[in-house]
Parts: structure tokens; sequence; C-alpha cells
């Protein structure tokens, strides 16, 4: 045969199926059961589950927090502190959110103050602090203007004694802010000095817009009155819709306690969650909230969260705090859904396609797995004789 007759074949020649009927009431049961398993994870989990017959819109949303909430720290006594503490006076007051909140506003996150270490500077010299590259014998070991990386000013090339509780060895003395912080929680015991804050609430105001279908919804229904406001809090079953949370509340909801993160600080994330079909009342979109802590509570360097903030009295004096504290991050997860016919057929096609491995499998267990595989084989393929020669013609068995 040429090369031309073998390509005008392959070309032009046409194949059909042929159907065979397999009177076997176990092949053909397993055929049905294969096709009711895709029919139901077609109309039960891709179509009504997943709402395969809806249209998905995009979001854009945006977070506000307010912080209220007032605590004391009028009760301690001197000996609730550790020694380092020079003036314990100074720890004693009243903390409201402005001296906690910082800073008073941030974007999908708010920071509040649990523990705070207070040291009154003033320009002058003074000991540094006792770190490795510090210490010295004599002022042979100190560098006049010389600064170290993890120091807290120049040195002047004088060794003194260290300013230390506990420290019976020479240190450089330094220019700078004086006396340098002492790195160590105020009160005895590792205890949090604004354990109070748990008693603090936040109102959280999420904003989400479904611009697809032109939607923009809130977090506070319409139908919640300004006393509502006043004097719900949030509880998952008897006001799972209030926008008001307890911080103590908070933090229990992520496994842990207030008092185990309070001392060192934290990372918490707070998720939103809007599960939205459009084809219901709008007033049944409302959000659901989930509660995290995402830092490591058992690291061993680095643990919690904090930084350094300063109130400066005038050119030469200063009280620096050094802040820790839990920092709460919102996250926004959304999904909002209408009918759309379109993705509807996409779904019931792309379904209907998936009902021919039931015909796959079966044809498996025909061929391969049966006890009359034999007899069925000689039935799938065969030769059939055509203008004097054999050609190959493939059928399709049917049960």
């Amino acid at each position: 045969m040429s090369l031309s007759r073998k390509v005008c074949d392959a070309l032009f020649d046409y194949q059909t199926l042929k159907i065979v009927n397999i009177g076997d009431k176990k092949i053909g049961l397993l055929h049905r059961i294969i096709q009711l398993l895709i029919l139901g994870y077609i109309l039960g989990f891709v179509i009504i589950f997943k709402r395969g017959y809806q249209q998905f819109s995009t979001y854009n949303s945006v977070t506000t927090a307010k912080v209220k909430g007032v605590v004391s720290t009028l009760d301690y006594r001197d000996e609730d502190f550790v020694k380092s503490v020079a003036y314990p006076a100074a720890y004693r007051r009243i903390w409201d959110v402005s001296d906690l909140v910082v800073p008073p506003s941030e974007p999908d996150a708010f920071f509040v103050t649990t523990n705070l270490i207070i040291t009154e500077q003033v320009t002058a010299r003074c000991p540094e602090e006792l770190m490795k590259d510090s210490t010295c014998e004599s002022d042979s070991d100190c560098e006049d203007g010389r600064t170290l990386l993890l120091g807290h000013g120049s040195q002047t090339g004088s060794c003194v004694a260290a300013d230390h509780p506990t420290a019976h060895q020479g240190v450089c003395e330094i220019r700078g802010w004086c006396p340098v912080e002492y790195d160590e929680g105020p009160l005895k015991g590792n205890q949090a000095l604004l354990s109070g804050v748990q008693n603090f609430t936040v109102l959280l105001k999420n904003y989400i817009e479904f611009p697809t279908f032109r939607l923009k919804l809130r977090n506070i229904a319409d139908s919640q009155n300004r006393s509502y406001l006043q004097t719900c809090v949030y509880n998952p079953d008897t006001h799972p819709h209030c926008p008001k949370f307890r911080l103590g509340d908070i933090i229990n909801a992520t496994g842990h306690t207030f008092n185990s993160i309070a001392a060192k600080g934290g990372v918490v994330h707070i998720v939103i969650t809007w599960n939205c079909n459009f084809d219901r009342h709008i007033r049944y979109c409302v959000p659901r909230y989930d509660f995290s802590r995402i830092d490591d509570s058992r690291a061993q360097l680095g643990r919690g969260w904090n930084f350094r903030h300063s109130h400066y009295h005038n050119a030469t004096q200063r009280t620096l705090f050094k802040a820790y504290g839990i920092t709460f991050r919102v996250a926004v997860s959304a999904r909002g859904g209408k009918l759309n016919l379109l993705p509807l057929a996409i779904n019931i096609g792309s379904g209907l396609g998936l009902l021919a491995v039931a015909k796959v499998v079966c044809d498996f267990v025909v061929l391969y797995c049966h006890s009359n595989r034999e007899l069925y084989k000689q039935h799938k393929v065969r030769f059939v004789e055509k203008g004097g020669r054999k050609r190959r013609a493939t059928i399709s068995i049917t049960v």
C-alpha cells in the first residue's frame, strides 16, 4: 500500500461505535452506582454546597477599631515592685486609652499596652548597660567617642562602676540619655502591670464592598440601635453579631489566658468572614468572627511584642516607655454570589462529561477483572473485511 493511500485512509475513513449489551446484573449495578455518585457530587457538592449556580464577586474591605477603657494601678504597694524600680510612684496612676493605645489609629490593626518599663532620663553622663562589649577594667579599655551597636550613647573614655543591682564590675561611661533603661518588668513574679486592660472593649467597624453586584455592607446592621451597641458585648452564643469585643474574651477565644500573654505581649489575628448568598435577603448576610494567636508563645528568644516611645518634657529631659502589649491584626475573608446561568451551565456540562467515567470503570472491570473477560475482549476489537483489506473497528460495551 502506497503512502498516499495510508494517509487517505487515516484522514477519511469513518469509524463508528458498536454497542454490546452485557446482561450481567452486577456490572449493571456497578454502572448505576458510579453514575449516582457522580450525579450526587455534581448536584450536592458542586451545585448546592459550593453554589456552582452563582457568579461570585471580588471584594474591597477596610476595618477601623475604637478601644475604650480605664485601668488603675494606684493600689500597688512599694513592695510589689522589683528592686530595680527606683520610683514606684511613676507606675501608680490612672491609665486610659490615650496612654495605652499607641498609635491611636492603624489601618486594619490596633495595639494595646499591657506592661510597661518607665525610665525617667536626662542628657548626662552615666554607666553604659552591662553587656559584653561595654565591660572594662581601666580607662584604657574605653575609647572616647566610640559607640556600640547595642549601646545607648558615645563613650567618654572613663571606666566606672556598673549601675546594676547585681553587678560588681566596671563598664564604660557614656554621654547620652541617663540612666540607661534596666530591662526588667516592674512587678515581682513577672506579672503584667496593666492586667486590667483585659476589661477594655474594642468596637470593630468593618466596611465591605462587592463591586460586581454594586453592594456595600458593614458589620453594624441598620436594625441595631444605639442603646444595643452601647450595652452589647460579643458572645458567640448570645450576641454573635455584636461588633463590640472585650479584649479578655478575644484572648480566651485563642485558647490562651490573658495573664500568659500580657507580661511580654503577643500578636492576635482577628478574621472577619463574610459568606453571602445574595439570592436571599441581604439581612442574612452577616459576618463571622474567628480569633487566633499567631506569634510563638514558646519562643525562647525575642518572645512577645514590644517597642519604645518617649514623652519629652524639654530638650534635656524625657520619660522613656518600653511598652509590652498585644497587637491585634484584622483580616477579612469574603465570598458573595448571585444566580447566573452561565456558571450553572458550565458546571452541569462538566458534570455530564464526568459520567463517562462510569463507562471507563465498567469497561476496565469487564475486560480485566471479570471471569468472562476473554470473551468480552474478543468483541472489544475486531477486524472487518472491507474492499479486500482488513480494518480495525472498535466497539463500545454498554451494560
